[in-house]
């Protein structure tokens, strides 16, 4: 990490409600404003480890030449077959171009088809075909060797109660 130059930012006035109550209660006074973020950052904290996950789900995955985003798109699209993309991304969280993305090389591999939506010509919708289908099999069982091992790093008993705060902390 580079040196700072300058003063260092300001470190928040202790106080009893909010933010600055809670730096005042867990952090040193001794660390600054920028100590204090890299030490308590609900962003850089879930990044990093959604990164860390993401690496052990996606070497699980390799075999089967899948990334963590293409299998999350392949077990929706086995759970919603027919959504149009839009609700499809919505139901991943992400939005229609990115999902058009992590899409186009299943596409390209014969795993995903598009058509239009039935009762709605102008709407596209993937559907997975015979090979899509079969890889996602293969991929599930891979995905359960990463599950394990995900959960034998939290604890399995902890995971649905962390689940239930990621999800309130996603809103």
């Amino acid at each position: 990490r580079p040196a700072p130059t300058g003063p260092p930012p300001p470190r928040p006035a202790p106080a009893h409600t909010g933010l600055a109550r809670y730096v005042h209660m867990h952090y040193s006074a001794a660390m600054t404003g920028l100590d204090i973020i890299h030490q308590s950052c609900v962003l850089q904290h879930l990044r990093a480890a959604a990164r860390r996950v993401t690496a052990l789900y996606e070497a699980r995955l390799a075999p089967v030449n899948l990334t963590a985003s293409q299998f999350s798109a392949l077990v929706a699209l086995g759970l919603a077959e027919g959504e149009p993309l839009s609700d499809l991304a919505a139901r991943l969280a992400m939005d229609r171009t990115t999902l058009t993305r992590v899409l186009a090389p299943l596409v390209r591999r014969g795993l995903v088809a598009t058509g239009p939506v039935e009762g709605d010509a102008r709407l596209r919708a993937p559907r997975l075909t015979g090979p899509g289908r079969a890889l996602l099999a293969e991929a599930v069982r891979l995905w359960q060797g990463a599950q394990e091992a995900a959960l034998s790093r939290i604890g399995a008993e902890a995971w649905p109660d962390l689940r239930q705060r990621l999800d309130t902390l996603a809103g």
